[in-house]
C-alpha cells in the first residue's frame, strides 16, 4: 500500500482479494458474483485464414491444427476458442475468398490465477473474458466502417481495428501512461507522485513555463502513435480499407490534448470512449460519467454482458 497513486504494482492474490473485499464492503455492495477481464497481454487474439474449400463442418478439426502455428505452447496448456467471422458480401468472388477465423487462447494457469483471485475475494466468477471484447461491447453501436480503438493503459497500449463489431487487427505496444510519467520524473528530477500530478495537470497543452512538460511527454506519445500508424497501414494493405474513426479509451486517454494530437497525427476523426452512454444514470452525473468513461470501458462492457445474459 506504500506505492504512489498511478504507479504499477504486482500484488499477491491474497492481498488483492482482501483489497477487493474491503472495497465491496465499504461500498455496501453485497453481490457474491463477478465477471473478470483477462488482460490482452496474457492472451492471444489473432485472425487466421482457411482456404474456402474447407467446409464449416471441418472447422472444429482444422482450426486447432492451424492455431498451433500461432501459439508458442502445447494446445493442451491453453483454453482455445474461435469464431468464424461473417462474410458481409455474397458475391461469387467473396465465395472464393478464404474463411477468416477469430482465434483466442489463454494459458490455463492464467485462468486458474483469476479464479483463485475471485475465491480470495469471496466471489464466484461467472465468466472470464479477454478485455478487448469487453471494450468493444461498451464502446460500439452499429458502426459500419473500420474503427480503430487505442486502449491507452498504464504499462501497455492496445491498438485494435474493428469492423462490424469483429476484431480485424490487434497489436500490443509495450509502452503506456506510466512510461510518460517516468520520462517526466527522470527528465525533471522529481518523484513519481509529483510527475504524475504535473502530467495530468499540463498534459500536451503546456505553454510558457509549462511548455517543457509537454515537450518531454510528446516524444513518448509519438512513439506509441508511430506504432499505431503501422497497425493502420498494415490493415489498409491487407484489407484495402481505411480506418475512418478512432476511439480513445483507457486511463491514459484522459491526457490533456491527446485527442487533438492523435487526430493531427492520424488525420482522422477521434473521440473519447463513452461507455456509460449505454447505461441509464441521473442527468446530474452525465458529465462526470462522460469524463471518467475511458477508464471504465472494460468494466462497463463486462457488466453489459452479465446483464444481457442474466447471470
Amino acid at each position: 500500500a506504500s506505492a504512489d497513486v498511478g504507479a504499477l504494482t504486482n500484488l499477491e492474490n491474497t492481498t488483492l482479494g482482501q483489497a477487493i473485499s474491503d472495497l465491496l464492503r465499504e461500498s455496501n455492495v453485497t453481490t457474491k458474483t463477478a465477471a473478470i477481464s483477462i488482460p490482452s497481454a496474457s492472451s492471444l487474439v489473432t485472425v487466421i485464414k482457411l482456404p474456402h474449400t474447407v467446409s464449416e463442418k471441418q472447422f472444429s478439426s482444422v482450426v486447432p491444427l492451424e492455431a498451433r502455428k500461432y501459439i508458442p505452447l502445447p494446445i493442451s496448456e491453453v483454453s482455445l476458442d474461435w469464431w468464424p467471422m461473417p462474410r458481409r458480401e455474397t458475391t461469387e468472388e467473396s465465395a472464393l475468398a478464404p474463411h477468416e477465423i477469430l482465434v483466442t487462447a489463454v494459458h490455463n494457469e492464467i485462468l486458474s490465477r483469476y479464479r483463485e483471485l475471485a475465491k480470495a475475494a469471496s466471489l464466484r466468477a461467472d465468466f472470464l473474458e479477454i478485455e478487448i471484447f469487453s471494450n468493444v461491447r461498451s464502446i460500439f453501436g452499429q458502426e459500419l466502417g473500420s474503427v480503430l480503438v487505442i486502449d491507452w493503459g498504464a504499462s501497455k497500449t492496445r491498438a485494435v481495428v474493428f469492423k462490424h463489431g469483429n476484431v480485424k487487427s490487434f497489436h500490443i505496444i509495450n509502452r503506456g501512461a506510466v512510461d510518460l510519467t517516468n520520462n517526466l520524473m527522470h527528465s525533471m528530477s522529481m518523484d513519481f507522485k509529483k510527475a504524475e500530478e504535473i502530467k495530468h495537470t499540463v498534459g500536451l497543452l503546456g505553454t510558457g513555463a509549462n511548455r517543457a512538460v509537454s515537450d518531454i511527454l510528446r516524444p513518448g506519445v509519438d512513439y506509441i502513435l508511430s506504432e499505431v500508424a503501422g497497425v493502420v497501414f498494415n490493415y489498409g494493405k491487407q484489407y484495402n480499407e481505411t480506418v475512418n474513426k478512432v476511439v480513445l479509451t483507457g486511463g491514459g486517454a484522459l491526457l490533456k490534448g491527446l485527442q487533438e494530437h492523435v487526430a493531427e497525427r492520424l488525420r482522422t476523426e477521434v473521440s473519447l470512449a463513452d461507455p456509460f452512454a449505454k447505461t441509464e444514470n441521473p442527468i446530474f452525473l452525465s458529465e462526470t460519467l462522460r469524463s471518467a468513461g475511458p477508464e471504465f470501458s472494460i468494466a462497463t462492457g463486462l457488466a453489459l454482458r452479465k446483464l444481457k445474459e442474466g447471470v
